[in-house]
């Protein structure tokens, strides 16, 4: 753990299992593909993937998407299934765990214009080779 990489990998995966195990939309439905929404598969140009994983109530989720490039993404748009306030809950691009660390902010706002089927998105810059979830506020 002396090598900052090193360090930076034991880092993102304890915060990873801290955040699976205290999120029930990540775990509770593993057993069931009820828990799991697309929000866009067809971003093969920029080679990115999202989805909604959902609570075993229906009432929590939360947002995940995958940069799988070398390349940030300026301006990404995620659609989100609300409008509010969505916090970070994990940014494997944060540069304490070895990242660029370019997201703009620790939470963000919807902006309410329709985009890939919802009433809104949020907008931040996708790190590259980066693993991003949010949870509404």
């Amino acid at each position: 753990l002396d090598s900052p990489m090193h360090r930076g990998v034991h880092d993102w995966v304890a915060r990873l299992n801290a955040v699976y195990s205290a999120e029930p939309a990540l775990h509770g439905q593993d057993w069931s593909g009820h828990g799991f929404e697309w929000l866009d598969c067809h971003d093969q140009e920029r080679t990115t993937l999202a989805w909604i994983r959902w609570s075993p109530e229906w009432k929590d989720f939360v947002v995940v998407v995958c940069n799988f490039t070398p390349m940030a993404w300026k301006a990404y748009r995620l659609p989100v299934p609300f409008p509010g306030s969505y916090e970070v809950l994990l940014d494997s691009g944060a540069a304490d765990v070895g990242g660029a660390g370019l997201l703009e902010a620790s939470a963000f706002d919807t902006v309410d214009e329709p985009h890939l089927g919802r009433d809104q998105y949020v907008e931040f810059t996708l790190p590259a080779l980066s693993m991003v979830v949010l949870k509404k506020g």
